[in-house]
């Protein structure tokens, strides 16, 4: 006979949480300033049992299926039956024995808690792949508007675990978050969805269980899209993940901290790199304002690359340096912005998309950019792809941008001469409008060049 092990609804204090995060309430958190926090320690976890055979395989799926991003490419795996057997082979076998029904099958915590972060991101990827394609967690909701996005795959599906009755939100609340003493067992779960931490490639074992969650952690606070200081606005923005889990986060920290007063400042210090961690000093010690970005539940994965504009008649391409056509778009404001204000700046023309994970990387770099060189001469526009006005609306409002954002729905700018068919595409143009440099795609390597290029530019003499 099953139990059923179905919680009736999340804690009281996530719901008042989720409750604020989705309105969008803003608070100032403090934390102490008295000295740097120091890196954190974890206890030593034990080795367990060597892996499994079916544990190698599902790491062969995830090694092929999921890039080092943590994006999954679902198409790819949809389009081979040999693979989803697989994956549903290994999500079954997983299924048949739990750490509840069969403990001595488990040599410690640490593979208790490898199973069940297993569990968890198998039975998602199962789930969205059988019901391919779908673009977002709203696919797994039937009861129409005012429903949550993305209940049905979190709460509505329940899965026989070794003869009980659970859901995605029973393993990731009552299980994980509250029978293991470790919050960063929370970044490793990957449901699917844009907010969602990012799907690790590699299944979860005892031997490595330590290093991979703080791996995972700290891959969780350092995207720029969970973690954000605005500096002209003293605000920092921060996922809904954090919101939810805050109270878990800062009790963890502080007990490993041993800190009298921690605060989600302590956490987010523990793990920021370099590059983040000075900018979270200064906001905790001005008490910048600290809000969270609304869920996205549009599905994480690999975007296909969009479809070429069509070329009218004998309109040419852009080949070499050739002035940059002229443009009037909108902004999000409802203001117009005209390409003849480029004329007398370097400017960066950032073709871009909400929903590709590249340009939300490239984003913040470009902002950076603007900000070291403006007093040059220097200006990013961004010329969002988006076919529709509203993501691109709540991604300014969240983030704050100084970069100027203009909307492209009908693709009239991004298509001839210009035939942009790649996201991100950038161009360089000089002083005079002349397009010097055209690049497709983002890397760190690609930032670099870019760098030299405007600087070469800034040094030329203006018109």
């Amino acid at each position: 006979m099953k139990t059923d092990y179905r919680p009736a609804q999340m804690p009281k204090h996530l719901r008042l949480i989720a409750a604020l995060v989705v309105a969008g309430a803003a608070l100032v958190l403090t934390g102490s300033a008295a000295c740097n926090p120091r890196p954190v320690t974890h206890p030593t976890i034990e080795p367990t049992s060597p892996k499994t055979d079916d544990d190698a395989v599902f790491r062969e799926l995830l090694g092929r299926y999921v890039s080092v991003e943590g994006v999954v490419d679902y198409e790819g795996w949809k389009a081979s039956p040999d693979d989803v057997a697989k994956l549903n082979r290994y999500t079954e076998r997983l299924l048949e024995a739990s750490p509840r029904s069969a403990p001595d099958g488990f040599a410690d915590g640490s593979a208790r808690l490898g199973y069940w972060i297993n569990l968890y991101n198998a039975l998602s990827l199962r789930e969205i792949i059988r019901r391919w394609p779908i673009a977002s967690l709203e696919a797994f909701s039937d009861r129409g508007a005012g429903h949550d996005y993305g209940r049905g795959l979190l709460y509505d599906l329940h899965f026989d675990v070794g003869g009980e009755s659970m859901s995605l939100l029973d393993i990731e609340t009552a299980i994980i978050r509250n029978q293991f003493d470790d919050v960063r067992a929370l970044f490793a779960l990957h449901c699917g969805a844009e907010s969602c931490p990012l799907l690790p490639a590699a299944p979860f074992d005892g031997d490595s269980l330590d290093r991979r969650l703080e791996e995972a952690t700290h891959a969780f606070v350092n995207r720029p899209d969970n973690v954000a200081v605005h500096e002209s606005q003293k605000t920092v923005v921060l996922s809904p993940v954090l919101g939810w889990y805050q109270r878990d986060l800062v009790l963890y920290i502080g007990q490993r901290e041993e800190t009298p007063a921690p605060s989600i400042f302590t956490f987010l210090l523990a793990y920021a790199g370099p590059e983040l961690a000075p900018a979270l000093r200064k906001a905790r010690d001005g008490r910048y304002r600290v809000t969270f970005r609304p869920y996205d539940w549009r599905l994480h994965r690999i975007e296909p690359p969009v479809d070429p504009p069509a070329v009218h008649g004998d309109e040419p391409s852009l080949d070499g340096n050739d002035p940059l056509p002229a443009m009037e778009l909108k902004r999000p404001d409802g203001s117009t912005w005209s390409s003849a204000s480029t004329k007398g700046k370097v400017t960066l023309v950032d073709f871009w998309a909400t929903w590709c994970r590249p340009c939300l990387l490239a984003f913040p770099r470009y902002a950076e950019l603007q900000l070291a060189y403006e007093k040059q001469g220097f200006a990013v526009v961004a010329v969002a792809q988006d076919e529709s006005d509203a993501p691109v609306k709540a991604f300014v409002e969240a983030n704050q941008t100084a970069i100027d954002v203009v909307l492209d729905p009908e693709h009239t700018a991004s298509g001839a001469p210009l035939n942009v068919a790649t996201l991100p595409t950038v161009l360089l143009v000089d002083r005079e409008g002349i397009i010097r440099h055209r690049h497709q795609g983002y890397s760190q390597p690609d930032l670099d060049q870019l760098k030299l290029k405007i600087e070469a530019l800034l040094a030329e003499d203006a018109p």
